[in-house]
């Protein structure tokens, strides 16, 4: 990974992971801890399991969220 994008992947990480904990969407901001992690070790190769589990939590809370509604 290019030391440009990886420090942009790991600002954007900071971010949202932030923005999870603030929710109080801990599943969420446990997805995004590894991702910063993961990151800040260069192990790319764990970004694929990281960004399914992200997408069935995320698919999860729009769907509550959408019966709430």
């Amino acid at each position: 990974m290019r030391e440009e994008r990886l420090s942009d992947a790991v600002g954007n990480v900071y971010k949202v992971k932030n923005t999870f904990d603030s929710m109080g969407a801990k599943e969420l901001y446990e997805v995004f801890v590894a991702f910063q992690k993961t990151l800040a070790v260069e192990k790319g190769e764990e970004i694929p399991a990281l960004k399914k589990k992200f997408t069935l939590l995320l698919r999860r809370l729009l769907e509550e969220i959408g019966r709430l509604h």
